[in-house]
């Protein structure tokens, strides 16, 4: 202070010019750098702070492997997803960037980040992200999670073909928790109403309601009524295929 470098605002301390912040900051040697914005981002979320409001020291300062910074990441991408999914898209990107390929946590982070990319439309770079992951030999439950993650993306790039191959593998692999395996059911029903036996694309849809409906997923019954109403649509049942719509919407 008696320099002039900071002023005394009652409250809290502060930079007098942004220059100056900026002159002190990088005479700090890049570690003890990365170590104070870690600090900081700690101390923000103890003191009540949202996530995101830690996010640009956690940007900063985490290191490889640091999972108290792929925990907060993934909170903030929660806290913004329905308002801003390409930030939240991004927060997660980089949160799997932070997990190291041998961790299971890699998978788990990675069927979210799947999930984030989709949401914000980024469709390609969710596939890629996806068999990056399956490329790294995931459990089989993993693998049908992310391959349950990935039906998003495949089928808004119109790669129903696609679709059904990954769905069928992933329910032919077995080991999926009952919730995936719903959504992969469904899935499979929805890469079906591209096909020509219609007849046999119902009868996988309302299977795959009913599972859905057993386990008491909705986002399996949400798939399960989009599938059914492709297949209606595409049979020239509009008015079922617009009561499946509305159904789904309901959910």
């Amino acid at each position: 202070m008696r320099a002039g470098l900071l002023d005394d605002g009652g409250d809290h301390l502060a930079f007098r010019h942004d220059l100056l912040r900026q002159a002190v900051y990088v005479d700090i040697p890049p570690s003890a750098r990365k170590a104070l914005h870690r600090e900081a981002a700690h101390h923000l979320v103890s003191a009540g702070h949202q996530p995101i409001d830690a996010v640009p020291h956690i940007l900063r300062g985490a290191l490889h492997g640091d999972e108290e910074a792929v925990a907060l990441l993934e909170r903030a991408a929660d806290d913004v997803l329905s308002v801003t999914p390409g930030l939240a898209a991004d927060l997660m990107t980089r949160a799997l960037d932070l997990v190291p390929p041998a961790l299971p946590l890699r998978f788990t982070v990675g069927e979210r980040t799947i999930l984030s990319l989709t949401r914000a439309g980024r469709n390609r770079e969710a596939l890629s992200a996806g068999d990056r992951l399956l490329a790294g030999r995931p459990s089989p439950e993993a693998f049908s999670r992310l391959q349950a993650a990935l039906g998003g993306a495949l089928w808004n790039m119109d790669l129903a073909g696609e679709l059904r191959r990954r769905a069928e593998t992933a329910l032919a692999m077995g080991g999926a928790a009952p919730e995936i395996g719903a959504r992969l059911a469904a899935l499979h029903a929805l890469a079906l109403s591209r096909d020509h036996d219609l007849v046999a694309a119902r009868e996988a849809g309302e299977t795959a309601l009913r599972a859905a409906t057993a386990v008491g997923d909705r986002e399996a019954h949400i798939l399960a009524l989009s599938g059914l109403g492709e297949i209606a649509q595409n049979a020239g049942e509009n008015a079922v295929a617009q009561w499946r719509d509305t159904q789904g919407l309901a959910s």
